[in-house]
């Protein structure tokens, strides 16, 4: 006799997000003098392999960390830190100048500034009667 399988979304999510695993960096977005901050710790990786890319609303960052290559002097006792390609999408709270955007890497921390764009173009339109 078969036993049944109960099939739950959140089981499901589960799954396919470890299908689909990234790395899990720590990251801050805050709002300081006119800008939209984001501090990421992303440690070991070359600053010339990121890439930061604005479109709208959405900030995303991307890069690769070196894949350590297996020796067979290691005996690895614990392996979590990961290699390869990694992603993260960042909805940002605020239009920004993209094209003002700054960032610096330093001791394992990028920190990306973008300007808030100052006030939106609005009008109040008078009806007129006729």
């Amino acid at each position: 006799m078969k036993s049944l399988l109960h099939w739950h979304p959140l089981t499901q999510q589960l799954e396919e997000a470890f299908e689909h695993e990234q790395f899990g960096f720590a990251t801050d977005v805050y709002e300081a003098d006119g800008e939209i901050i984001v501090k990421m710790h992303i440690p070991e990786i070359d600053p010339d392999k990121i890439e930061i890319d604005v479109d709208e609303d959405i900030l995303r960052v991307t890069g690769s960390r070196e894949i350590i290559e297996e020796s067979s002097d290691r005996q690895y006792y614990q392996r979590e830190i990961q290699s390869g390609h990694f992603e993260r999408v960042i909805p940002l709270p605020r239009e920004v100048d993209a094209k003002e955007t700054t960032a610096d890497y330093k001791d394992g921390v990028l920190r990306i500034a973008l300007p808030i764009k100052e006030g939106k173009e609005t009008a109040r339109i008078k009806v007129k009667r006729k």
